[in-house]
């Protein structure tokens, strides 16, 4: 099924506030508020979107949360630079696949 650019932002938009929201959820529970929860945000490249998770406690530092390709496919990150190979969820699955194929700490590992 072909989507048309302006779904697709729709669609990574209600990923990256789905995320966000399954973020501070974790951050309220696990850590009894304790901590401010990381901000969710995104870099765009050529072929990929890296999916950044920027804290905002201790030493305020980034990591590579997940990579999404542009038609939405989610996945693992590698490195800073570089997704790992297979699939692991896609944004235009029910809830944006977040606490399915991603958790707070980025994309699941395969099953």
């Amino acid at each position: 099924m072909t989507r048309t650019p302006e779904e697709f932002e729709a669609r990574l938009a209600q990923y990256i506030e789905a995320l966000q929201a399954h973020v501070n959820q974790y951050y309220a529970t696990a850590h009894d508020g304790r901590l401010q929860a990381d901000k969710i945000e995104i870099s765009r490249g050529p072929k990929f979107i890296r999916v950044i998770s920027a804290r905002q406690h201790r030493d305020g530092g980034r990591s590579v949360h997940s990579f999404l390709d542009y038609q939405g496919n989610i996945y693992k990150s590698e490195s800073w630079k570089k997704p790992a190979k297979h699939i692991r969820g896609s944004i235009w699955a029910d809830n944006c696949d977040v606490g399915r194929a991603v958790n707070h700490f980025g994309a699941n590992y395969l099953r």
